[in-house]
């Protein structure tokens, strides 16, 4: 991968990240009428950050010269270490 493709990626999370979004979920009928349901909540700072170090500690694994802070800083996430207990695998 390049440089370019992680900049991608951690672009991708930065937008999750600053989106305020919900997801509602709707339930038709055989009328066409519908109802909401439910609905999903925005991912937790939690989850990105267990998402955008897992995604790092692979990232390392593939390329030596991946910078984790460089990456996780465009991603908007605070300088992690690594997630994983043992290594990626692929």
């Amino acid at each position: 991968m390049t440089k370019k493709d992680y900049q991608l990626i951690a672009n991708a999370i930065a937008r999750v990240e600053s989106e305020s979004y919900h997801v509602w979920i709707r339930s038709e009928d055989k009328k066409g009428d519908s109802e909401i349901i439910g609905h999903l909540e925005p991912p937790t700072e939690e989850l990105l950050r267990r998402i955008t170090a897992t995604l790092a500690d692979a990232l390392a694994a593939d390329n030596p010269r991946f910078n984790r802070k460089t990456f996780t800083d465009a991603a908007g996430i605070p300088t992690l270490e690594s997630h994983m207990v043992k290594p990626y695998v692929s």
